[in-house]
């Protein structure tokens, strides 16, 4: 009568509401104030990083690669 479905019923459209206003007040704040940060999706910047100081960027590699395996390893309990 109360499990998880009846709760999940309850707050999906909450949850999609929010994910949709999280959505249109960053586009709004992107196309307000500042639309180069789609030059962060080229490779470019990625080869120019590991071009310019190889030691930094593998640090920086491996600090990154470091937090993906630790959220997964929190969804994964």
């Amino acid at each position: 009568m109360f499990g998880t479905a009846t709760i999940s019923h309850a707050f999906s459209p909450i949850v999609f509401i929010w994910l949709v206003f999280n959505l249109v007040c960053g586009i709004i704040n992107i196309v307000s104030y500042d639309t180069s940060i789609f030059e962060a999706l080229s490779p470019y910047w990625a080869f120019k990083y590991f071009a310019d100081d190889p030691d930094q960027a593998w640090r920086s590699l491996s600090s990154i690669l470091l937090s993906f395996t630790g959220v997964e390893a929190l969804f994964a309990d």
